[in-house]
């Protein structure tokens, strides 16, 4: 799947909420439950980053192809960063926004 610059399709809030992952003061997901969902928008691995188990980032890696305004963008596995990230394997949280 690639992607152009002005896609709509790489929507990190809208993934999740297809998946069934909400903002919740309580309830927690699974580093897969997570990267799975996020994976789907872009048939690439993604990287979590957490701070105190709580979800904070989403890293995507593309190629692109052309320039980058008006290249394609080309999923990719992720390059320089080690491991998983920072996210827990279970109990994260996905807080609402204040």
């Amino acid at each position: 799947m690639a992607l152009t610059f002005c896609d709509q399709g790489l929507n990190t809030y809208q993934a999740l909420a297809a998946a069934g992952i909400t903002p919740s003061r309580s309830r927690t997901y699974t580093r897969a439950e997570i990267e799975d969902a996020l994976t789907s928008v872009t048939g690439s691995e993604v990287v979590l980053g957490c701070q105190r188990g709580k979800l904070t980032e989403a890293w995507y890696s593309f190629n692109v192809k052309g320039s980058l305004q008006a290249g394609e963008f080309v999923p990719t596995s992720p390059v320089g960063k080690s491991g998983r990230g920072s996210c827990p394997a279970r109990g994260i949280k996905y807080v609402p926004k204040n």
